[in-house]
């Protein structure tokens, strides 16, 4: 509904404009008036160009048409984590997918983790984690499968990350994939390499009791 086609509630939309919609008590309104105020104040952040502000306010009354509008406006212009925001409010599950394709097609591997994880697809998931170990991008990769649950990708992660050298992150790929014994041979490592805090710490991911109570006992001070 337009800003002049709510009688002389339109008066309003400047100031709320101004002040901010979250700073405007419109409780002595009825429901209905108070959706056109907002529906009107929404148009008018379309036409200021706000269109955060504006999603919120349409999200507000539940105006799932101007969402999908707002959505298409923003994905036009490569603005695709508020447009899976917009989407996502719609409810629009078909929108989201083809923008989560999108994303994966242009390279955008956050946002089509968002998109597909809303859409909980756990197919297009597991795509996005594929192509994150191949561009090296670990900690989506580690996202992504720790989400599906896929503990062999995780593992994956873990081998190439531990061959690397990378133990932070091999650490918690075995840990996400609950490999205690990947876990217990790093830690070995770490002790010898005199890293005994950090061994420590393996150690009681990997549940490895012995070794914990040897780092305790004989080096009280790594705890």
């Amino acid at each position: 509904m337009g800003i002049n086609t709510i009688g002389g509630y339109d008066k309003l939309v400047p100031l709320i404009l101004a002040k901010g919609l979250g700073n405007v008590d419109l409780s002595m309104f009825d429901e209905a008036k108070k959706n056109e105020i907002i529906n009107a104040v929404g148009d008018a952040f379309i036409k200021k160009g706000r269109l955060v502000e504006a999603i919120n306010a349409f999200s507000a009354t539940g105006n799932r048409e101007k969402l999908v509008e707002i959505g298409d406006m923003l994905m036009k212009s490569a603005s695709y984590s508020h447009a899976i925001e917009a989407f996502r409010l719609a409810e629009n599950r078909d929108l989201l997918a083809v923008l989560g394709n999108t994303c994966l097609e242009k390279g955008h591997l956050s946002d089509a983790l968002k998109a597909f994880r809303i859409l909980e697809n756990k197919e297009k998931l597991e795509e996005v984690g594929d192509i994150c170990i191949a561009k090296g991008k670990v900690d989506a990769a580690l996202e992504v499968f720790s989400v599906t649950g896929n503990r062999k990708k995780l593992s994956e992660v873990g081998e190439r990350c531990f061959k690397e050298g990378q133990y932070t992150y091999a650490i918690k790929a075995f840990e996400l994939s609950g490999d205690c014994k990947r876990l217990s041979e790093i830690g070995d490592i770490c002790l010898k390499e005199g890293l005994i805090s950090t061994a420590l710490k393996v150690y009681r991911l990997a549940e490895n009791d012995v070794m914990v109570k040897f780092i305790n006992e004989n080096f009280p001070s790594a705890d």
